[in-house]
């Protein structure tokens, strides 16, 4: 059997046995961590404070607005913090300004707001000295979700829909008895799916029927519907939020429209608006039905598409290559619910759509009724002038609106509801009837990350071409229906919650206080924030003690995926479904390595490739195959796929059979497709695995020979490996995977070398790497470096005895009580005048041999079967 010998960093060398053709590197272990709190501190902390500001007072006088943050250095470094028994941490502070909205005068401060943990470089946090870890939640994604089940006792498919925000209210749809379709808004009681129709701003049963179309359900809600229009279904909505509570029209539909559409009450989040518009794009229900009418361009009326064309991938192409064919507008901005009440804007444009607004009434003084500015008066900064001299004496409402934020925007943010619609024929599956239905998607120009009436209206549209038979389920286990919140999203929410604490804080401060007493300093008080962040850092069920028993135990710790906590599931209310392997889990989450007992399949471990994107959701490479040269080669490129965008490709086994110039050998290829295993021809191969090792974890993949093992026995070995204390004398294993040089590298126990140098000096207590200087060095008449001649162990240790050219100090932690109680102890294993290179391991930690992991001994074993009764523990 042959076999290569390959290299683990300088000091470790094994025999590999691998068949691979390409041996793929594993990305960095724990860049789960470490990049997404970068992302916080460098974008996550702005997003809040630009959200946040301004804060204005109750009465509409006072603004204050966070500008720029900045973060001071740790007051001491981390082997000095948890010696201290403190926090590793970093002091934010931020530049404040305080406006009087009406005068335009500024002041301006730096005010202290928190103290934020801040993250090592191995991924951990060091609070009240010891260390602790912020462990991923998987939750289910924002977006529109569509699920089905048999009604048996009428042996009928009904449809439930869910359209699920980040945070805000939810809304759901579904078929009650005698085919009413009902809807519901955020958990309340149920109304007739045509009463949230009028509610949105249809208010004719003559628009609903040319939205939608003709259907039965609908025929069926209409006689079930006791609302006549916009008015008594937003009052009849309201009373159902509100437990029978009644209201006049205007009041209802004011609450309704900030539950809805208010950016601080809803938010879909980045990945909300993404699986939005993916979901309810118009072009994706409508392979192999065809055009009911003719296509037309509207600015030439030619047609594009005729009447009765098969829908092909081609058409859709096209489709969506003009969007603009299908754009239309449903409805008016006048009646839209989404936009603020008429009597809320006091100033319009003209129908001209110019930039030009006018007031839109007679601006009146309360105390000497004379008006100040007549109606239909061009806003200038004229008029703003006068209304600043009147103030006094001017109602609140007016003060806000033309001192509050942007006018023009408060007026062009009101649109009409824009749609992509098309009407298609379908066939009736049990009748053989063709049939128009009208299919309607959301504008996909969307980037808004709220909910829009746009969306909510091809939710219904998509709910009711389920019925027709266009439209796919969804199933909510699937990961591309699930994604990871990883801790700069965490934080990201805890630190929401302080600011939006201390923002009542600060409004109520401005109402007591006038602009004359007041600087940003005196008004803010960010107690609540500091709350917030030391409240989730010391109890949250996400931040966890740090499991320091060996390095594999850290590394582990640090890759888990939790279902728990908050937001998430509870133990004892999850059901088998949720906790089952997946067939999307597939190189994304280990299969084996979950907890015996309650938490099992809630608590789960990243596998050894994976990565996580910008949306959260886990990707896993997989080698791209080539077909430039006309025959199927599969190349050392890779290329990452979430669990989405793999479902429509052919992926070929890792161990597949490749020549020397990378084409499949054999004739038939073992592969998967939708989750299937299959048997397929080459030819249609268009990825590949990357590793065997790739569907595992870290701590499973350590197992030599997992594949001999039974399921639940590789399970306890994966668990028990973290359990393993450090031995005095640690010893590699003989029979390795290739992984435990680094998973010991990544896990933070063993010292990495940032620098490439000479090492000049070596000790049990520190370890100096010497730099080769970028320039020529002299003392006196002595050239101590010189760029011309090669650089040399004797040139490094004549500038460090000079004190000249760049030193790197690494000190060594010696006998220093783990979390668990045991002993860390990092021993040295370069010696003075070796080269090394950036990212080479200069120092063992507890557990590690030769910059390996070494968790166990190499023992002797005798082995005896005896007629197959010594089975496991018989």
């Amino acid at each position: 059997m042959g076999y290569r010998s390959v290299e683990y960093g300088k000091k470790a060398v094994r025999r590999n046995y691998s068949r691979m053709r390409y041996d793929i590197d594993l990305p960095d272990l724990i860049e789960i961590q470490t990049k997404s709190f970068k992302w916080f501190i460098d974008e996550g902390i702005r997003e809040l404070l630009t959200d946040i500001s301004p804060i204005e007072g109750h009465n509409g006088d006072l603004k204050l607005y966070f500008e720029e943050h900045y973060l001071s250095e740790p007051k001491y470094d981390i082997q000095e913090s948890k010696l201290r028994d403190v926090n590793y941490a970093k002091q934010l502070s931020a530049r404040v300004k305080l406006e009087n909205a009406v005068t335009g005068e500024v002041r301006e401060n730096i005010v202290l707001m928190c103290e934020i943990p801040y993250m090592t470089p191995s991924g951990t946090f060091v609070i009240n000295g010891a260390e602790r870890v912020v462990v991923s939640q998987i939750i289910r994604s924002a977006g529109a979700y569509f699920t089905s089940e048999l009604d048996k006792k009428i042996n009928q498919v009904k449809y439930m829909a869910q359209v699920i925000p980040t945070r805000g209210a939810w809304i759901e749809y579904e078929l009650g008895s005698k085919n009413i379709m009902y809807a519901k808004l955020d958990r309340s009681k149920k109304v007739p799916m045509t009463t949230m129709m009028r509610a949105l701003g249809l208010s004719k049963k003559k628009d609903i029927y040319e939205l939608f179309g003709k259907s039965v359900y609908l025929d069926a809600t209409f006689d079930k519907d006791e609302t006549k229009n916009s008015d008594e279904a937003i009052v009849d909505l309201y009373s159902k939020l509100r437990q029978g509570e009644k209201v006049p029209a205007d009041a209802a539909r004011e609450f309704i429209r900030m539950r809805l559409f208010e950016r601080r009450r809803y938010d879909l989040a980045a990945v909300g608006r993404y699986k939005f518009n993916k979901k309810l794009d118009v072009t994706a229900r409508l392979l192999g039905t065809y055009t009911a009418t003719n296509i037309v361009d509207p600015t030439t009326g030619e047609v594009v598409i005729p009447e009765k064309t098969k829908i092909t991938k081609d058409i859709i192409h096209i489709l969506k290559e003009n969007r603009a064919l299908l754009r239309t507008e449903v409805i008016s901005k006048e009646d839209s619910l989404q936009n603020e009440t008429p009597d809320e804007i006091l100033a319009t444009r003209l129908p001209d759509g110019g930039e030009t607004l006018f007031t839109k009434d007679n601006i009146v003084n309360l105390r000497t009724g004379e008006v100040i500015v007549t109606k239909n008066t061009e806003v200038t900064d004229e008029v703003l002038a006068a209304l600043r001299r009147n103030r006094q004496s001017l109602d609140e409402k007016v003060i806000k609106y033309f001192f509050g934020r942007d006018v023009y925007e408060k007026e062009r943010e009101r649109e009409g509801v824009i749609v992509e619609m098309i009407e298609v024929t379908v066939k009736d599956k049990e009748t053989d009837r063709i049939y128009p239905v009208k299919v309607i998607g959301n504008d996909q120009r969307e980037n808004k990350e709220y909910i829009t009436l746009s969306d909510v209206v091809a939710s219904m549209s998509y709910y009711l071409n389920l019925y027709d038979g266009l439209g796919s389920t969804d199933d909510i286990d699937h990961l591309g229906n699930r994604r990871l919140r990883l801790i700069g999203e965490l934080l990201k929410n805890q630190f929401r919650i302080g600011l939006a604490r201390a923002e009542k804080n600060i409004k109520d401060k401005m109402s007591t206080t006038t602009f004359a007493d007041a600087s940003p300093s005196n008004i803010i008080n960010m107690t609540p924030l500091a709350g917030a962040i030391k409240t989730f850092f010391g109890s949250s069920q996400l931040s966890q003690f740090m499991d320091q028993i060996n390095p594999l135990a850290e590394l582990t710790q640090k890759r888990r995926v939790s279902a728990l906590g908050t937001g998430g599931l509870a133990r004892d209310r999850a059901g088998v479904e949720v906790r089952d392997v997946h067939n999307s889990h597939y190189g994304r989450i280990c299969p084996i390595e979950t907890p015996e007992g309650p938490s099992i399949g809630l608590i789960s471990s990243l596998a050894t490739y994976g990565k996580v994107d910008q949306y959260g959701f886990i990707q896993t490479p997989y080698l791209v195959v080539d077909r430039s040269s006309g025959k199927p080669l599969i190349t050392p490129v890779f290329k990452y796929l979430t669990a989405d965008e793999e479902y429509d490709e052919v992926i070929a086994s890792a161990a597949t059979a490749l020549s020397q110039e990378g084409s499949i050998t054999d004739e038939k290829v073992i592969g998967r497709y939708r989750g299937e295993t299959s048997v397929f021809e080459p030819d249609e191969v268009t990825f590949m695995d990357v590793s065997p090792k790739q569907i595992v974890s870290v701590a499973t993949s350590t197992i030599p020979f997992l594949e001999h093992d039974d399921a639940s026995r590789a399970l306890m070995g994966a668990n028990m490996q973290r359990q393993a204390v450090p031995l005095l004398k640690p010893e590699s294993p003989i029979v390795g995977t290739g992984i435990e040089y680094r998973a010991a590298k990544d896990s933070g126990s063993v010292i990495v070398s940032s620098v490439s140098g000479y090492v000049t000096y070596a000790d049990a207590t520190k370890i100096i790497i010497t730099q080769e200087p970028e320039q020529k060095i002299m003392v006196g008449n002595n050239v101590l470096y010189d760029p011309a001649k090669p650089f040399t162990y004797e040139m490094a240790k004549t500038l460090k005895d000079y004190g000249m050219g760049n030193s790197e100090t690494f000190n060594l932690i010696r006998f220093f009580r783990s979390n668990q109680d045991t002993c860390i102890l990092q021993r040295p294993i370069v010696t003075a005048g070796e080269y090394v290179e950036k990212g080479d391991i200069l120092a063992d930690g507890p557990s590690t041999d030769k910059g390996e992991l070494a968790l166990g001994r190499n023992v002797t074993v005798a082995f005896m079967t005896w007629e197959g009764y010594n089975y496991e523990d018989a």
